[in-house]
């Protein structure tokens, strides 16, 4: 229709599609396979999308485990590593202990009997002397339970010429740097000649003052004190003079 005939409504010409039917169902199914290829090329493309996608996350999962297990070695070297310094650790601190129980138990008796026999003099002289040290099973002495506690003991038989050098004789014992508690027993017996003496039986405790100390260690991991033992790293005690006490009795037998 001309724009004429529009102007004016004239009716439009009678169309006729004069095209057969079958090329327009041919026209129908090639657009049917056009939409079915491009849904089979959409889906390939969804498939090939996800695939693609499938093998990034399994590459940065497997990238993720390697960085675990890198860091794993990692930590069990570090972990390796400690064990000797776990293992040295344990052995100081045995060897520090072991020093430190020596150390402590540890006793001059040398310079202990010769401070002990300078105590003796003209009327006063020592048949024997015996040192009781620390055992196994403490640093006390046997007769701590009376007499209070010490890191060892001393006995000893003397004989003196009277009751009063006995008492003196202890009590120079007792003035010996590192002895206290001294005691003992005075009686008075005759020899063959006719002479008489008083034989002495006494006892005294040795205290820490007497340690030497020396193997405990100044420093350490254990933190051990060495300055927890009297006397330790000092210079050798010497027994110092003290002036004689004025015995009090003079019986024929007795207890100094």
């Amino acid at each position: 229709m001309n724009e004429l005939a529009k102007r004016v409504g004239s009716p439009g010409l009678p169309q006729v599609n004069l095209l057969p039917r079958e090329f327009a169902e041919k026209r129908q199914m090639r657009a049917v396979q056009v939409a079915a290829l491009l849904a089979v090329l959409i889906a390939i493309g969804v498939i090939v999308a996800g695939y693609v996608l499938a093998l990034g996350a399994k590459s940065m999962a497997q990238n993720d485990l390697e960085s675990a297990r890198g860091d794993q070695q990692v930590a069990l070297a570090e972990r390796d590593g400690k064990v000797a310094v776990h293992t040295n650790t344990l052995m100081r601190e045995e060897q520090e202990y072991t020093l430190a129980q020596i150390g402590f138990g540890e006793i001059d008796y040398g310079q202990l009997s010769a401070a002990v026999l300078s105590t003796a003099n003209t009327e006063a002289s020592f048949d024997s002397i015996q040192f009781l040290g620390p055992s196994a099973l403490g640093l006390g002495s046997p007769q701590e339970g009376f007499y209070g506690g010490g890191v060892g003991a001393l006995t000893f038989e003397a004989r003196t010429t009277s009751y009063a050098d006995a008492t003196d004789l202890i009590a120079r014992i007792e003035s010996v740097p590192g002895i206290a508690k001294a005691r003992g027993t005075a009686e008075q017996y005759a020899d063959d000649g006719g002479a008489t003496y008083w034989g002495v039986s006494g006892s005294a405790l040795i205290t820490e003052l007497r340690l030497t100390g020396r193997l405990v260690p100044e420093e350490g991991i254990t933190g051990l004190d060495p300055t927890r033992i009297a006397g330790a790293g000092g210079e050798p005690v010497e027994p110092t003079p003290t002036p004689e006490p004025t015995p009090a009795a003079t019986s024929t037998e007795g207890e100094g």
